[in-house]
């Protein structure tokens, strides 16, 4: 049996690890999406969490690595979609990857409106560079690669608008949004 589980589940200190973690992440995420990143200190997120810097600097060492830790699940979840879609091949792959893309935008609203609205976030070594190269892997994928440069506009066009939809509308359930995004993400690339 591995150390620190019983029977194959988490003990309560690894458990209680990762809800101290999570709940630094959301302070972290709270005061970026509400100040930027780079004008919050991570004395700021201690404070906040009632904890001292040498306790947050347990779960993580610096400002740099947090900010990684926040988008890390919304890159994977994006570099796991775009594997699944060049191993599969799908006939309609524009519409599931479309699909797909959105739900990640749905499962990461917070992540998404924070990564919109703060510059010094899309800039980070970590973030940047990672979502550059992920766009154009989808970009490519749902284009093809003989995409003539008005095709290039109609899906980068198309993409933006699910981005933008997901984070002007954070209050709308995913339901309402669903039909209207897809719907103006095929309008855009229909071609007259």
């Amino acid at each position: 049996m591995a150390a620190g589980t019983h029977e194959g589940r988490p003990t309560p200190v690894q458990k209680d690890e990762g809800d101290t973690r999570a709940r630094i992440q959301a302070v972290a995420l709270q005061l970026f999406r509400r100040q930027g990143a780079e004008k919050t200190s991570l004395r700021e997120i201690a404070e906040q969490l009632h904890v001292s810097k040498a306790a947050l600097y347990y779960y993580f060492r610096t400002k740099d690595e947090l900010i990684g830790s926040l988008a890390s699940p919304f890159l994977d979840g994006f570099a796991a979609l775009l594997d699944d879609a060049e191993a599969n091949q799908d006939t309609d792959i524009a519409r599931s990857l479309a699909e797909g893309y959105l739900d990640l935008l749905f499962e990461q609203r917070a992540l998404v409106r924070w990564l919109r609205d703060d510059y010094g976030a899309t800039s980070h070594p970590n973030i940047g560079p990672v979502m550059n190269e992920l766009g154009q892997r989808l970009r490519g994928l749902m284009g093809g690669a003989e995409m003539s440069f008005d095709e290039q506009v109609r899906v980068t066009a198309a993409l933006g608008a699910l981005g933008t939809g997901v984070a002007e509308f954070p209050d709308a359930s995913s339901d309402d949004l669903r039909g209207p995004l897809l719907g103006a993400a095929w309008a855009v690339l229909e071609k007259d």
